[in-house]
C-alpha cells in the first residue's frame, strides 16, 4: 500500500515537471546543436570512402568547426578565470553552461581518439588546435588531449623512423652497387 503512494506521488511529481518545464533558453539550444554537430563531425572524420571532391570540401568542414567548437570553450573558460570549481558563481546557468560544454569537447576528443590509425592521421590540422588544449582547467579534457596528442605523435615518430631506416638502406644499396 505504502508503495502504491509512492508510486503514484512520483508519477505526479513527473507529470508537474513535464507539463510545466519553460522552454530551452537560447544556450540550451546551442548546447544541444553543438552535441549534434559533435557527432556529425565524428561521423564524418571516420568516413574513409570519401569521394575525392568531396574529401576537401569535409575535411575544411572539420577542421572550422572543430576550431569553433575549442574556442568556443576555451573563451568560456578564460571568461571564469582559474578556479571554476572553487567559486560560487552568482550564474548558474553559465556555470552550467561550461559543464555542457566540457563535455562536448571531451566527447569531441575522445571521439577523434576512438578513430582508428588510418582515418586519424589523415586529420593533420590536429595538433596545433589540441596545443592550445593542454593548459585547460578541465583535467578531464586535459588527459583526453594527452592521450590524442600522444597518440599522433607516437605515428609521427614512426613514421620518422621509418623513413630513417629506408633512407639508410638506401644508402646501404648505393654504396654496394658503388663498390661492384
Amino acid at each position: 500500500m505504502c508503495s502504491d503512494s509512492y508510486q503514484f506521488s512520483s508519477m505526479l511529481i513527473i507529470f508537474f515537471l513535464i507539463l510545466y518545464r519553460s522552454p530551452p533558453t537560447h544556450s540550451e539550444n546551442i548546447l544541444y546543436a553543438r552535441q549534434l554537430l559533435v557527432k556529425l563531425l565524428l561521423n564524418l572524420a571516420s568516413k574513409r570512402h570519401l569521394a575525392e571532391v568531396s574529401k576537401g570540401t569535409v575535411h575544411q568542414l572539420l577542421k572550422e568547426e572543430t576550431q569553433a567548437i575549442l574556442s568556443s570553450f576555451l573563451q568560456k573558460e578564460t571568461a571564469f578565470g582559474p578556479n571554476v570549481a572553487g567559486e560560487s558563481y552568482k550564474n548558474s546557468e553559465l556555470v552550467e553552461e561550461l559543464r555542457c560544454l566540457t563535455r562536448i569537447v571531451f566527447s569531441l576528443l575522445d571521439g577523434l581518439n576512438n578513430l582508428e590509425d588510418d582515418c586519424l592521421f589523415e586529420h593533420t590540422w590536429l595538433c596545433p588546435m589540441l596545443s592550445s588544449l593542454i593548459q585547460c582547467q578541465s583535467e578531464t579534457v586535459r588527459k583526453a588531449v594527452h592521450i590524442l596528442v600522444s597518440r599522433l605523435f607516437e605515428k609521427k615518430i614512426e613514421d620518422s623512423t621509418l623513413t630513417a631506416e629506408a633512407d639508410k638502406e638506401g644508402s646501404q644499396v648505393k654504396s654496394e652497387k658503388m663498390s661492384v
